[in-house]
Formats: structure tokens, sequence, C-alpha cells
């Protein structure tokens, strides 16, 4: 039992603590995520996440996890998500993109197929581990280079 940790259950998304570390510089050094993605959300959800994530793409939450995670890291924090691949290409995360260009070095993006987890194979993507690394000055993040890992046969080649 350690007495560092606290276990909260809570929708992180909206959580009002949450929100005000992320508005106040960060407060955690390391995050590892495996958020929900695929949901549907509601017309009133949408409406209330577009409210804390402006410009970002709100159907779809593993990028709102995703930017709320590098909110939430102090600079020189890093993180790690496992995610689908589609952030990579799709134009709805153009802005993700962008933002993780400008406040973060991404270290390292591993892609392999969603069929290596038992009973799981997505029809329009694949995943990836992504590491980053919060990162204030923009001049480092924009000359950032980044390790892709691809062409896994296993789950023991990950």
């Amino acid at each position: 039992h350690r007495s560092d940790v606290r276990v909260a259950e809570r929708d992180v998304l909206v959580d009002a603590e949450l929100q005000w570390y992320a508005l106040s510089g960060g407060r955690y050094d390391r995050i590892i995520a495996n958020p929900p993605f695929g949901a549907w959300q509601s017309p009133e959800r949408r409406k209330q996440l577009k409210g804390l994530f402006p410009n970002f793409y709100v159907k779809e939450s593993y990028t709102l996890f995703l930017i709320l995670a590098l909110r939430l890291l102090r600079d020189g924090g890093k993180m790690v998500f496992i995610i689908p691949d589609t952030l990579l290409s799709l134009t709805m995360h153009t802005h993700v993109r962008a933002t993780l260009l400008q406040e973060a070095k991404i270290s390292e993006i591993v892609l392999f197929p969603s069929s290596f987890f038992p009973n799981i194979s997505f029809g329009y993507a694949n995943l990836c581990l992504i590491t980053i690394e919060k990162c204030e000055d923009k001049k480092d993040c924009m000359a950032n280079s980044v390790r892709i890992i691809q062409g896994l046969r296993t789950v023991n080649d990950l």
C-alpha cells in the first residue's frame, strides 16, 4: 500500500480537478493509457467536450484523452498510449497531430495489428503504441526525430 497513490472513478475528460491541473501547467511526470475508442458520443456530450477541447474532433474520444494527458504532463513528462493508428492519417485528427508536433516530442511509434489482442480485430484500423514527451520549447519539438517500428508479426515482437 502506497500513500501517494489515489484511485478515483470519474469521467476524466470533464473532471474539474483534472481540467484545473491541465490549465495550470500540468502535474504528472508519467501517464500510461489505453483510452476508450470507437464509442458513440451523444450530441449533448459532444457540445460539452467541444467547450473543453475547442478545435479538436470530439466524436472520437481517444484523441481527447491524448490531448488531456499532454496538458496534464509537466514539461519533460512522458506518456505512452495504445490507440488506433488512425491518429496518423485521418483528416479529422490534423489539429491533434499539429498540437503534438508543437507541444511534444514523439519518441516512438510502434505499429501493429489489432488482432494481437485476443478476440479483437478492427476492420477500420490497426493499433499503435505512441511514446511522447511534453516539451515547452517549440524549437526542440520541431527538430524532433521519431522512431517508427512496423512489420511486427506476433505479439512477442512487441
